[in-house]
């Protein structure tokens, strides 16, 4: 069971967000960075740079694929629309 909101509640909330926001101690990244576990000091670990470069590979040799196939397609069909107006001049 909800009740309303006193009017009370209104004014405290107009106060907290009309105040200022508190700010952070001075140190605080500091202390958050400091306070991590020492295995998420490596930036990129050495697994994942050469999955990311086979799959950097796998990419450009599909788009090389694809762009083969679609060149083969191109040139099939201007040889086949040269086909059938070569065979209509004879």
């Amino acid at each position: 069971m909800k009740h309303p909101p006193a009017p009370d509640d209104d004014r405290r909330l107009d106060q907290a967000l009309g105040s200022p926001l508190l700010e952070p101690p001075d140190d605080f990244t500091e202390r958050v960075l400091a306070a991590r576990p020492s295995q998420y000091s490596a930036a990129v670990p050495a697994g994942a740079a050469v999955r990311w470069r086979l799959a950097h590979g796998l990419k450009a040799l599909a788009l090389a694929a694809g762009s083969a196939l679609g060149l083969a397609q191109a040139l099939s069909f201007a040889w086949s629309l040269w086909a059938a107006t070569t065979a209509g001049l004879g």
